[in-house]
């Protein structure tokens, strides 16, 4: 081959590699946009007033919020706290994909003791508070990703059902 030939052949090269990276780096940036989406359905959670985590269920029955759990009688929840926090799940969003190793997937939270929200329409395993405290990591139903969201959600607190437990007022005389 001529000096001119391996000249053309290493420029060839080196714009598919360029291309290929660019691909590559292009494509993770789609990813990225479209998973900015919401996690749980708005439509759905527009029309659905209610949330379950593990084995119990809060549920908004006439402007009160009520905690259900299979064979427990209904106990009133806070309901200042379960706004709060129900508007932050409806506002929870694939803001970042932090691991697609399931074996890394224990560092963020996931796996182990497992706290499942469950919404409208998906399922997701919360897990822990990100070290910078701007967000917490969870993974939804397809499992095979862990997403920080913005939102800090403390898994041990949300998984007790007495956190939710509307407190008896006493009033001091």
């Amino acid at each position: 081959m001529s000096k001119k030939s391996w000249w053309w052949l290493s420029l060839g090269l080196l714009v598919v590699a360029l291309a290929s990276v660019n691909k590559i780096w292009v494509g993770e940036e789609r990813e990225m946009k479209k998973e900015a989406e919401r996690v749980f359905s708005e439509s759905k959670t527009q029309t659905n007033d209610s949330f379950c985590i593990n084995d119990f269920c809060i549920r908004k029955v006439d402007e009160e919020w009520w905690i259900e759990k299979e064979g427990e009688e209904r106990i009133e929840a806070d309901k200042e706290l379960t706004e709060i926090y129900f508007g932050k799940m409806k506002e929870m969003s694939y803001d970042e994909v932090v691991s697609r190793n399931m074996d890394n997937f224990s560092e963020f939270g996931i796996g182990g003791d497992e706290v499942i929200l469950e919404m409208a329409d998906k399922k997701i395993e919360l897990g822990a508070i990100a070290s910078d405290y701007e967000g917490s990591y969870f993974r939804d139903d397809r499992g095979d990703r862990v997403y920080k969201s913005k939102i800090i959600f403390d898994k041990g607190l949300m998984a007790d059902k007495m956190y939710w437990v509307k407190k008896a007022e006493k009033v001091l005389e």
